[in-house]
């Protein structure tokens, strides 16, 4: 099984890893007072360990990119959702063939 389809123990298949994005970083950013860089542990924990997304490597290096892109600081949570559930789920491909 590929990693980004286990969720709670069951398949995921389609919009469900979409569903699971939304409801985890809405929760996180609601305990999000000390800024980004607070819930990162969590989100990590959720990404890697919880949904198994991804790998330890693949959260670093996301994690990599995203401070060392220009841009506010949760732009680690794009990436994740990226990784998690590909390109094509999120909507990009339509926008990138048109």
């Amino acid at each position: 099984m590929v990693a980004g389809q286990v969720c709670a123990g069951r398949d995921v298949k389609g919009d469900d890893i979409l569903v699971a994005l939304a409801l985890q970083f809405a929760g996180l950013s609601l305990v999000a007072f000390g800024g980004a860089n607070a819930v990162i542990p969590e989100i990590h924990r959720q990404a890697v360990e919880v949904h198994h997304w991804m790998t330890d490597q693949d959260f670093a290096s996301l994690f990599a990119i995203a401070q060392a892109a220009p841009g506010p600081n949760f732009l680690v949570t794009t990436l994740v959702g990226w990784k998690a559930a590909g390109l094509t789920r999120l909507g990009w491909r339509e926008t990138i063939l048109r």
